[in-house]
């Protein structure tokens, strides 16, 4: 027989809270270095490579959100 489920209950806040955090998008800003950027992208999963950029292309603006404005020569440098 199958064991029940278990659910967590959460408010609101500690939602939004929890779902900022663990998108790196709360807190202070770690120093924009490799390890620094291994670890967002450790957490991110992937981050995608699109073409077309209006501001700026879509990965840069993910990554300058997370580490500031030098993340995206940091991800070039992956290359």
């Amino acid at each position: 027989m199958p064991t029940p489920q278990r659910y967590l209950t959460i408010s609101q806040v500690d939602a939004r809270r929890l779902a900022l955090s663990r998108q790196h998008l709360a807190g202070p800003r770690p120093p924009a270095d490799a390890t620094s950027l291994r670890t967002v992208l450790r957490a991110l999963r992937y981050v995608q490579l699109d073409p077309v950029n209006v501001v700026a292309p879509s990965h840069e603006l993910a990554l300058w959100s997370r580490l500031g404005p030098r993340a995206g020569s940091l991800f070039s440098g992956l290359w």
